[in-house]
């Protein structure tokens, strides 16, 4: 089935512009670390916050760089439900959650929320 949603040259694309991402991730290993610390530190717990009781009347809109740590975390799904039951008991909800890249809100309407 995932041979006809998908053509090989997309797997091959999909591969190389991922092999260039980690590549230019790596590059910059201290940003890449900040990340993780931020994820770990401020955006979980922020996330578990709001799970429990909505903390803003909107969405609640999730950096750009704990949004790719997230989807990374996210990508191996055993370790991510481990995790989350580890530290928060369940998995977090995130509805009402946002991604900064599609998001219209200004920078100083994100800042207020």
């Amino acid at each position: 089935m995932l041979q006809r949603m998908f053509s090989p040259f997309t797997f091959v694309n999909c591969a190389s512009v991922l092999t260039e991402t980690v590549g230019f991730i790596k590059a910059r290993h201290k940003t890449l670390q900040w990340a993780i610390y931020r994820y770990n530190a401020c955006w979980l717990p922020l996330l578990a916050k709001h799970s429990e009781s909505k903390i803003t009347e909107g969405p609640l809109v999730v950096p750009l760089d704990c949004e790719w740590i997230w989807h990374c975390h996210g990508l191996n799904l055993v370790r991510y439900k481990s995790d989350y039951e580890k530290f928060y008991g369940s998995i977090l909800d995130n509805s009402n959650i946002v991604s900064s890249i599609n998001q219209r809100t200004s920078r100083k309407e994100t800042e207020e929320t």
